[in-house]
């Protein structure tokens, strides 16, 4: 049982099923088509875990690795993740604005199935995994990001399949996430469009759209509510970003926390020319 200490009060989010491969982090052996785990009772002792083998480079997967990315979706908090009882990366944060909100991809060997959960970044070390831990799996030459959310204390991680394939010459390839189940439960279903046009219709919280190649630049992008047709519903939030040619991008939307508390829109370069990013490369604006 963690420690009471190491769980923020987080408000309980419904999140709505994800229209493309997002994985809540599954909570009964495996991972659903739908969502990011079993109820063996078995507890893998922090002290006996397998080590992570992570290095960090901006390369292809090797042919017997994966890649996985933790993006920090929890507001006014700063944390940590841990795999089987082993850390893996850094400490990251939404506490002001001098913290580190993601990592890059970090390439890992370990392979399979593994349990997952983060911590506040004032715990001395990971405690040892149970099978109350959330689990997500990695094969070969697979990227993932673990979006930590503010739901049930730290232990609400979605799993995201991500696609760093370069896009056409001289474009840039870019797609939207919403972490953002709060932000949806007020407002529904949403657009997310630029110049009329979507990069994502009908978004529920807690998923992904898919990838789609525009011409790179700055963009001015609407977050709209859901219509028929789209990108002419409400505006009820606006950010600027600027995409790069042969650069795939991600826009996540990230629920604020706590009174007067802000939504936030966090634009991220994924890959470079099909490439992996090993160093984070964010933009964070409130909504």
């Amino acid at each position: 049982m963690r420690s009471p200490l190491l769980l923020l009060g987080c408000a309980m989010i419904i999140g709505c099923a994800s229209e493309s491969a997002v994985a809540p982090v599954d909570d009964s052996a495996g991972e659903t088509a739908s969502a990011t785990d079993s109820a063996s009772g078995d507890t893998i002792a922090a002290d006996t875990a397998e080590p992570i083998d992570t290095t960090t480079a901006d390369t292809a997967a090797t042919p017997d690795g994966a890649f996985v990315r933790i993006f920090d979706g929890l507001d006014g908090a700063e944390i940590y993740v841990c795999e089987d009882g082993a850390r893996i990366g850094g400490t990251y944060s939404r506490i002001g604005s001098g913290g580190s909100i993601a990592s890059g991809y970090i390439e890992t060997t370990k392979l399979g199935m593994r349990r997952v959960h983060a911590q506040a970044s004032t715990a001395p070390s990971c405690l040892a995994a149970t099978s109350s831990d959330p689990s997500y799996s990695l094969a070969k030459g697979e990227h993932k990001t673990l979006f930590v959310r503010a739901i049930a204390g730290f232990n609400a991680i979605l799993s995201v399949a991500d696609d760093v394939t370069a896009p056409a010459a001289g474009k840039a390839r870019v797609r939207v996430f919403s972490g953002a189940t709060a932000f949806a439960t007020t407002h529904g279903l949403l657009d997310v469009c630029v110049a009329a046009a979507p990069w994502a219709k009908g978004l529920p919280g807690a998923a992904s759209g898919g990838y789609l190649e525009v011409t790179p630049g700055a963009a001015a992008v609407e977050v709209r509510k859901a219509t028929t047709p789209p990108c002419t519903g409400v505006v009820v939030a606006t950010v600027s970003v600027t995409t790069q040619p042969n650069a795939t991008h991600t826009l996540f939307l990230v629920d604020g926390r706590g009174t007067g508390a802000k939504d936030h829109a966090t634009f991220c370069t994924d890959a470079n020319a099909g490439v992996a990013v090993k160093t984070a490369s964010c933009t964070d604006s409130a909504l």
